[in-house]
């Protein structure tokens, strides 16, 4: 038996070991590349189900409450919810989203948005964005009202990837990356400062329009995004890019709304002369080093939430760094 106790104790002090060593190996990778943004930011809720297989992607403040959207999906294939949660980190609602059917959503749910009682969901089947009600969803009981279709044809499409209700725009772009996320070859292209360009987000007016769900699809407006654009948001009149992929640090770009206005136009998604503006390194004012896999981004007052995918089961690194929490960070207080 001593024996045994011993063995049990030495087995104790190697995990704690191991445990610590991973500790700490996490923090320099990870950490001190954006000491920056950690010295910026505050920890504020908790994000649900990351130990049960929860993998968050959208993320969205619903300025009449104080509460949060979050949609995700899981790693196990099943349902993919979708949380409302308030500032204290309850959750007020957690709900399956179904299709056309009735069944289900599955699959990868990426960003999410609201407007009036319309909350827009990215990442639907083929190449849509779901319709739901806010309310319904708070009354844990959601139908889908309906889908923005953004396939043109077999050529001519966009996958949503992320999607933001912000002054006055609904804005639903895609993700772009060679290996494994590619884009129509209509939407690579160079800027008009020689920037290389792979992806767009379509920008389309928000207003009175029930028919399309509070969006105004004939009145549009391109935008030339950065490759691996994950969220997006619109705050006095800068455009806030939130780019990740992998473990490498995040960055969030600023780009001028108005300096980065094209003199061209552009036929572009089934439609013809469309403003056309260009996110890239002319009109760009800023941009900041984030913690590795930053999803969609979205301002609370002055501070800005983002939301990190790493403390999933999936990744798992993120529970070693703090990041089972989502962060805002005052962007004053960063160095660029």
């Amino acid at each position: 038996m001593k024996k045994l106790a011993k063995i049990f104790k030495i087995l104790i002090i190697i995990i704690v070991v191991v445990c610590v060593a991973l500790w700490i190996v996490a923090n320099v990778l990870f950490k001190l590349p954006a000491k920056d943004y950690y010295n910026a930011s505050e920890k504020t809720f908790s994000i649900p189900d990351l130990n049960s297989g929860f993998i968050p992607q959208g993320l969205e403040y619903v300025s009449s409450d104080g509460n949060f959207l979050i949609t995700g999906y899981m790693g196990d294939d099943s349902p993919s919810p979708v949380y409302v949660i308030d500032q204290d980190g309850n959750v007020v609602s957690k709900v399956s989203i179904p299709d056309e059917n009735g069944d289900f959503l599955t699959n990868h749910n990426g960003g999410i948005s609201i407007y009036g009682d319309y909350v827009y969901v990215a990442g639907g089947k083929d190449c849509e964005i779901n319709v739901y009600s806010y309310k319904d969803i708070l009354n844990g009981t959601p139908e889908l009202l309906g889908t923005i279709d953004m396939r043109v044809s077999e050529d001519e499409y966009l996958g949503p990837a992320f999607v933001t209700a912000s002054s006055g725009k609904l804005i639903i772009g895609e993700f772009y990356r060679e290996e494994n996320y590619p884009t129509c070859i209509s939407h690579q292209f160079k800027t008009s400062n020689g920037d290389e360009h792979h992806a767009i987000a379509m920008v389309y007016e928000l207003g009175d329009y029930p028919e399309s769900f509070g969006c105004n699809l004939e009145s549009a407006e391109v935008w030339s995004i950065p490759d691996l654009a994950q969220g997006m948001t619109f705050k006095d009149g800068k455009i806030y890019v939130s780019e990740s992929y992998g473990t490498a640090t995040s960055t969030i770009e600023v780009f001028d709304y108005e300096k980065a206005l094209s003199s061209e136009t552009i036929d572009i998604m089934g439609k013809t002369g469309l403003k056309l503006y260009e996110l890239d390194s002319a009109a760009k004012d800023n941009d900041y080093i984030f913690a590795p896999m930053a999803e969609e981004i979205t301002f609370v007052g002055d501070k800005l939430y983002t939301m990190c995918e790493s403390a999933s089961n999936k990744y798992f690194f993120g529970k070693l760094t703090g990041h089972f929490k989502c962060y805002s960070t005052d962007l004053t207080k960063m160095s660029n």
